[in-house]
């Protein structure tokens, strides 16, 4: 009991000391006044979520990504969850009901904007920002988890209250629903339902994992957990099913790409027809019995034999430990210039990601 009770001694220590206490912790009166309006909806909170809605589905579409980071910064969607997590604590059912109501008509009005804008502006492909947002994994669990977390302890301590920004950023709820309107008016249903999915478990981690931060930080009962959090986590574990295969998805796609590299660096210096910069991208599809593994090669066409070939194969084979299936694309044949203005030096001009390596 003597171990436990110097234990609990030093925890508190680590977090706040007994001086100042006080001082730290918001009142439970002001935090629930808070969230109070947190919860309520409010013509101010159409307003800012409307303009971040639109803000955010014009940055996904133009594949703009300070402009998404613009939405995220004023978006309050998150102020619902964060009050609908301390009405479950407190077992208020008014604050719950009216968190619930507000989060819904929330995310009704950001897929309706997100849809329009999509409908006025017409677009026919996916950008890379939506596409990064339509295929969750565990990693973006764990991001919501720790989101809430930090969300839950900014709005409880007063010396941690200007971190909300970076909360709001780091877990990012609106676009992934921006991403769904715009997915449902291109008729993309597959990355509907993912960027829905990524939503979703942002939702339910960030709501269970603030409801946990509020019973240990005093404000409320666990009692009034009970039936509550066991159900979010068993929504929330149905929810990230699906997410099982990422980690080991991201392993694979890290280690083929590792692998190509190391080969690369080895075999070929910087101003020959192919080196590492020219690894364009990669992509690992799991199959039950092998896997299948894409390479993209910024290089010519021949630029690497068949022995060559043969020596990516058997690597990839060796640290996969499974059959691999190995296709590999030439992106860059040719190219061809007509520079009417040079450098002084008479070398042609570098333009961002423009290269000036030489080709066979």
């Amino acid at each position: 009991m003597k171990i436990v009770t110097q234990l609990k001694r030093f925890i508190r220590f680590l977090f706040v000391s007994d001086t100042t206490q006080k001082n730290q912790f918001e009142d439970a009166k002001d935090v629930l006044a808070e969230q109070e309006l947190y919860s309520s909806l409010s013509f101010q909170f159409i307003i800012i979520l409307s303009a971040a809605s639109l803000i955010s589905s014009l940055g996904l579409m133009s594949d703009s990504t300070v402009t998404i980071v613009g939405a995220m910064l004023i978006a309050p969607l998150m102020k619902p969850i964060m009050s609908l997590s301390y009405g479950i604590n407190t077992g208020d059912t008014f604050l719950k009901i009216r968190s619930v109501f507000t989060l819904i008509i929330g995310i009704g009005i950001t897929l309706v904007i997100s849809f329009l804008s999509e409908q006025i502006l017409d677009l026919h492909v996916l950008t890379n920002e939506m596409m990064v947002r339509t295929k969750p994994n565990l990693f973006d669990l764990g991001v919501a988890v720790a989101a809430g977390i930090s969300a839950a302890i900014a709005m409880t301590r007063k010396s941690v209250s200007d971190s909300l920004p970076g909360v709001a950023i780091a877990v990012a709820i609106v676009p992934p629903l921006c991403v769904s309107g715009i997915s449902l008016s291109m008729g993309e249903m597959s990355a509907f339902f993912g960027s829905l999915l990524l939503f979703l478990i942002n939702l339910f981690a960030i709501t269970i994992s603030a409801v946990l931060v509020f019973t240990f930080s005093g404000y409320g009962s666990a009692k009034h957990n009970l039936i509550p959090i066991p159900l979010l986590f068993i929504i929330l574990i149905l929810l990230a099913y699906p997410l099982r295969e990422s980690i080991t998805i991201i392993k694979d796609d890290d280690l083929v790409q590792d692998t190509v590299e190391g080969f690369l660096k080895k075999n070929y210096p910087d101003t020959v027809s192919i080196h590492p910069g020219d690894l364009n991208q990669t992509s690992v599809i799991e199959e039950s019995d092998h896997v299948f593994v894409f390479l993209e090669l910024k290089a010519e066409k021949g630029a690497l034999s068949e022995i060559q070939l043969n020596y990516i194969h058997n690597e990839l084979e060796k640290k996969l430990e499974r059959p691999v299936n190995l296709k590999i694309q030439f992106l860059l044949t040719e190219e061809i210039f007509k520079y009417s203005h040079k450098l002084e030096n008479e070398t042609r001009p570098i333009y961002g990601n423009d290269d000036n390596i030489p080709r066979k």
